[in-house]
């Protein structure tokens, strides 16, 4: 007679253990709460992204993962110098707009990408950065972060961006 074999089913999103009602508070409380930083409503006056205000006069916030991925796109897009308390915080993505598409700056701006997010303690590793020229001289820019924590590498969690 045989040992009796018990298989337990992984879940798709990587949580193994956790009441799904759970799952958002404890991502909550692990990657914690920005404000919202929304890339695709630039403020008009200065054609930067700008934060959320909701309708009570507040700054939306984002928790879990999207905090994460919001504060990963703002290092991106936040120029080295730009904080005076944290002078070597940013990428400066937007420094390579609408410069020669070479291999040299493209790699340069990938070394940049990879240093400053593996920074964030709350990344494990980087699995993939692709950059891509578009033909009105901006970039697209596809990072595929391993966020500390998870139980599967294997869904990593997108920060795209589109700077023109």
């Amino acid at each position: 007679m045989s040992d009796p074999v018990f298989t337990i089913p992984t879940p798709g999103d990587g949580t193994s253990g956790v009441a799904s009602s759970d799952k958002a508070a404890q991502q909550a409380k692990f990657y914690g709460e920005d404000i919202w930083y929304d890339i695709s409503k630039p403020n008009a006056a200065k054609q930067t992204p700008d934060y959320v205000v909701n309708s009570a006069g507040d700054w939306t916030l984002a928790t879990g993962l999207e905090a994460l991925r919001q504060s990963l796109l703002r290092r991106l897009l936040t120029n080295p110098g730009e904080w005076k308390t944290k002078p070597k915080y940013g990428v400066g993505a937007r420094q390579y707009v609408k410069a020669k598409n070479t291999a040299a700056n493209r790699a340069e701006l990938e070394a940049r990408i990879r240093s400053q997010f593996l920074q964030d303690p709350r990344v494990d590793s980087i699995a993939s950065v692709t950059i891509t020229a578009l033909f009105d001289g901006g970039l697209q820019i596809s990072v595929f972060v391993i966020a500390a924590g998870k139980l599967r590498n294997d869904l990593p969690l997108p920060v795209q961006l589109e700077i023109h």
